[in-house]
């Protein structure tokens, strides 16, 4: 188990970690990418990437100086379908445990619901709630691909 960790420890001290100040990583996009490249000047230029000099980058119709660029972003889609089945999970979950809390048959009630099925159903109702929460989310993600000094 040492020598393991001795190795992995190792192989992560030799890889070199990704540099996002380095101009040279706006150089890893692929022509088409989708990014936002936000300016010094306080504006942003969104499109797709076109190419890379030492000098600039072109981004959709116009080109954007190095000394210009205060931020380089990959805008990806996320996809609203992975959100809505993670708020569907959470949803399910709290709801199950608020439900399996607050139900259970007492003395003198008319209609006796047992803690599981009081569980699944609250649970269910969290599951849509959830559902649709996700969906509604924004699906973009963003990945920092240069920070400017």
């Amino acid at each position: 188990m040492i020598r393991f960790c001795a190795i992995l420890f190792l192989s992560l001290a030799v890889c070199p970690a990704e540099d996002r100040h380095d101009w040279k990583s706006v150089s890893a996009l692929q022509p088409g990418d989708q990014v936002r490249v936000s300016l010094k000047t306080g504006k942003s230029v969104t499109g797709p990437f076109r190419n890379w000099t030492p000098e600039g980058a072109s981004v959709g119709a116009g080109t954007v100086t190095r000394d210009e660029v205060r931020k380089v972003e990959r805008l990806r889609n996320g996809g609203h379908l992975k959100h809505a089945a993670m708020g569907a999970a959470i949803g399910f979950g709290g709801g199950f445990a608020i439900g399996a809390a607050a139900g259970g048959c007492h003395p003198g009630e008319l209609l006796c619901v047992g803690r599981g099925e009081a569980g699944a159903i609250v649970g269910g109702a969290g599951m849509v709630i959830g559902a649709a929460i996700g969906a509604a989310l924004p699906a973009h993600r963003r990945d920092t691909i240069y920070l400017g000094p």
